[in-house]
Parts: structure tokens; C-alpha cells; sequence
């Protein structure tokens, strides 16, 4: 069986070490790697479907940050002037309200400005147009279907967790899955003496982020369901803000349990589990 490692563990096991490094040099040192251990760790192979919807994701996220830059510099540049716009950058309404602002300045709308706001426009059109071939996607996709019965989940995310785990049957345990996920607090355990430090800084960051925005509107739309007043509980103890990735990583397990058992979102099964440590 051909298994492919992953980067951070073939220098440890020998390739490229003396600075030498040739294809059978490196072919000689994995095969006796491998006899000396059956265990070694494999990077996981997704099938054609999954990678062909992360690089729609993957392009949608390029155009999302694109046009957050442009928003960034147009309100910029209002504010070089005292002009303050309250709402959010991603409304339709942005470059109707900053053209009129403009207008009312004795420069007017600078050419240099306009162009920002066109490409702004243009970009918004190209998500929108990749938002209908998601949702789309996601209608007939009957796992997407099944995951977004849980309050929270959208397309977006439940497109995004079913392309970036491929399979359900990659983790053993919803704790592998949470610690796949960088959703599991860091320790830095020396001499006997337990120490829990943040999250870890590691995982796929875009779906992290979209757990953590699920989190939050799940927080905000659904505050009586038993899954939010467990997280409730856990806010009044330590914060809101580790209750919130406490509620991204219970959202994150119970839709593996869901996928992995075919079933659609019970509230009450979702918040049996005690808070994670």
C-alpha cells in the first residue's frame, strides 16, 4: 500500500539530511523508514469531487479578500476627510453610499476612487455568481441538505466541513475531529505541571472562521436551543469568547455525527456531551 507523507515528517525521518538529496536517496531512506515503523502518518487523499469544490471555495475567498481591501482603502479615504460610514463593507448599498458622501466633498469623486468602487461592483457580481453555483451544489447534496438542519450551518459551511473532511470516517472520535480542527485549547505541560493555554494555531483557518461565524449566529438567533444554553453555561464561567469556540467545535462535532450516522440535527442529543476541558 502507497502512502504519501506528510512534509513535516519526512526530514525527521532522514530525507535530505547532509544536505543531500536525490530521488533514490530519498526512495532508500522512506522504504527503510517504513520497515522500521508500519505507523507512520499519511496525508489524506481527497477524492476528484471535494477537490474540484475547494477550489470554488478557494476562488471565492480570493474575490471576498480582494474586495475587502478595496473597502478597506475607500473608507480610507473618507476618513481622510471626516467622513464616517457606519454598516458593513459587504452591502449592496456600499458604493451607492460612498459615491454619495463623496459627492457632497468639494473634491467630489476622485477618478482613482470610482475605479475602486467599479471593482468592488465587479466583484461583487463574480460571489454572487459563485454563491448560486453553491447553493446549487448544495441543493443536491443530500449530506449539505442533512447538515444544514442544524441551526447556523448554511451553504457555505456545510459545502466547506464536507469538502475539507472528505469522509466522516477520517476520525475515530469526535476529539480527533475537534483537535483536526485547532478547536481544542494548546498545553504546555513541563515537570508534571498542567498548563492550558488558547487554541491552537493550527487547522484549515477558513473553515475554523466559518464555525466560529456559525457559532456566533447560532448564539444570536437561537438563544433557547439546548446546544446554545450549554454554551450559556460555559460563557458565564469563562467568557463569551471561549464559550463561542466551544459552541464552533460542538457545532463542528455534531454535524460529524450527523454525516457519519446518516441522522438530522436533535437539539437534545446535540448538548447530552459535557464541555470540553
Amino acid at each position: 500500500m502507497t502512502k504519501v507523507l506528510p512534509g513535516n515528517v519526512v526530514r525527521a525521518l532522514g530525507v535530505g539530511a547532509r544536505g543531500i538529496k536525490t530521488d533514490d536517496r530519498d526512495a532508500e531512506v522512506l522504504a527503510r523508514a517504513s520497515q522500521r515503523n508500519e505507523e507512520l502518518p499519511s496525508v489524506h487523499l481527497r477524492s476528484e469531487q471535494s477537490c474540484t469544490r475547494r477550489e470554488l471555495l478557494g476562488s471565492r475567498r480570493i474575490l471576498l479578500e480582494a474586495r475587502k481591501s478595496i473597502a478597506l482603502r475607500v473608507k480610507s479615504w473618507l476618513r481622510g476627510r471626516l467622513v464616517h460610514l457606519t454598516g458593513r463593507a459587504s452591502s449592496k448599498s456600499f458604493c451607492e453610499v460612498v459615491r454619495r458622501a463623496a459627492l457632497e466633498q468639494p473634491d467630489g469623486l476622485p477618478l482613482a476612487i470610482e475605479t475602486l468602487l467599479e471593482t468592488f461592483e465587479w466583484l461583487t457580481a463574480k460571489v454572487e455568481k459563485l454563491d448560486e453555483q453553491i447553493a446549487e451544489i448544495v441543493e443536491q447534496d443530500a449530506v449539505c441538505a442533512k447538515l444544514m438542519t442544524m441551526p447556523g450551518v448554511g451553504p457555505q459551511v456545510s459545502l466547506a466541513f464536507t469538502t475539507q473532511l472528505d469522509t466522516p470516517d477520517r476520525f475515530g472520535s469526535s476529539d480527533e475531529l475537534a483537535s483536526y480542527l485547532a478547536l481544542v485549547p494548546g498545553e504546555a505541560t513541563t515537570g508534571g505541571h498542567i498548563i492550558r493555554t488558547g487554541t491552537i494555531k493550527a487547522g484549515p483557518r477558513h473553515l475554523k472562521g466559518l464555525l466560529v461565524q456559525a457559532a456566533w449566529s447560532m448564539w444570536r438567533t437561537r438563544p433557547n436551543d439546548p446546544v446554545v444554553l450549554w454554551a450559556r453555561a460555559i460563557g458565564n464561567k469563562r467568557g463569551k469568547r471561549i464559550a463561542i469556540v466551544a459552541l464552533a467545535r460542538k457545532i463542528a462535532t455534531v454535524m460529524w455525527s450527523m454525516w457519519k450516522h446518516d441522522a438530522s440535527y436533535d437539539p437534545t442529543r446535540a448538548s447530552s456531551r459535557t464541555s470540553p476541558s
